[in-house]
């Protein structure tokens, strides 16, 4: 299962690529009509591709990571000597390839 979820993760990254240079090529609108709204492209009638923004990705300064790695420290001075408290969540299903 891993490694099937490795290999598609490799072809959606690929894939994405393909979107992205057809994209600033201009060959989707010669391909896929422009969705209803003049938004993304029409896939079928039910499906539009719309392309979205990235996420921002902040980097932050020395001193910034310096504070980080204090309260990292800290929180985990807290877990071993037991001032900290905890709570177990919710349970759900994981699927796992069986040990050979």
């Amino acid at each position: 299962m891993k490694q099937q979820q490795e290999l598609l993760a490799n072809e959606q990254k690929e894939l994405n690529e393909q979107l992205r240079l057809a994209r600033l090529r201009g060959d989707l609108l010669t391909l896929l009509p422009a969705g209803k709204d003049g938004n993304g492209y029409q896939i079928t009638p039910e499906l539009v591709l719309n392309r979205r923004p990235g996420r921002k990705q902040w980097s932050y300064s020395i001193d910034c990571k310096e504070i980080e790695c204090q309260l990292k420290a800290r929180q985990s001075y807290e877990q071993q000597s037991g001032l900290a408290s905890y709570s177990v969540g919710a349970a759900f299903w994981e699927v796992r390839a069986g040990k050979a």
